[in-house]
């Protein structure tokens, strides 16, 4: 049975204006006051209101953690267009920098080469950045490689609102009807897949009034979710269906 993992977006910064040495978010991070990850790293500081888990790292370490046991056949990585805060200041897809990353860890990891497929936005052309149309494309991609089984890593925090809307898309898309998927906190993965290494880590972010943050964030959005009013959900799915 073919299988697909899915990383889901916690975006990509550059330590300096400029520089472009972008990398995925670490596990905790200060964004805007819109709570939109920012361009450029600043220090984090817990007591900041808009400290929130970033995770971007931590979500690559724990898919390549689970495709070192599955070796999946197929993985997509922030399978979306750019977020605004990338195109304003021309920076990199984040499917292209994390895919990257993930397959030379995993290849160094197990001497086998993962299949990535890095998003395009030209050949996609969906007009919007969120979780909700993310899911979408990775559903799409799946069902167009004949795949049915699609495991998801998210943060611990995002877990929750990434299970309610895969719900709602397999439900609501006839395409999807009968597809299978399971959504795993990076978090538990590694704490499980290496305690003595990872159990400090993930306990600084469960302890953190940022991942407290996060919580109610992500919980809000569920609940705007379950009541049909969550920003560009009609909008989305229609245009990727185009």
């Amino acid at each position: 049975m073919k299988r697909l993992l899915g990383i889901l977006g916690r975006g990509i910064q550059q330590s300096a204006e400029g520089r472009g040495d972008w990398t995925p978010t670490d596990d905790l991070i200060v964004t805007d006051e819109h709570f939109g990850t920012l361009a450029v790293r600043v220090p984090f500081n817990d007591d900041d209101p808009h400290a929130i888990v970033g995770g971007g790292e931590l979500n690559i370490l724990a898919v390549v953690a689970l495709w070192e046991i599955t070796q999946h056949d197929l993985v997509a990585c922030e399978f979306g267009n750019r977020s605004k805060y990338l195109t304003d200041v021309g920076g990199p897809m984040g499917s292209k920098i994390v895919g990257e990353m993930f397959a030379k860890l995993a290849e160094a990891r197990t001497g086998e080469r993962p299949n990535v497929e890095v998003f395009d936005e030209s050949r996609w052309n969906v007009r919007y950045s969120n979780p909700w149309q993310e899911l979408y494309n990775m559903f799409s991609l799946a069902r167009a490689n004949e795949i049915m089984d699609v495991d998801l890593v998210a943060v611990d925090a995002h877990t929750r609102r990434v299970t309610a809307m895969a719900l709602k898309h397999i439900f609501a898309e006839p395409k999807f009807a009968g597809m299978n998927f399971q959504c795993y906190s990076s978090e538990m993965v590694l704490w499980e897949a290496d305690p003595a290494r990872y159990e400090s880590r993930v306990r600084r972010i469960f302890d953190s009034k940022a991942y407290l943050r996060t919580l109610l964030l992500e919980q809000n959005g569920t609940n705007a979710l379950h009541r049909g009013v969550y920003p560009d959900i009609s909008s989305a799915a229609a245009a990727a269906a185009t």
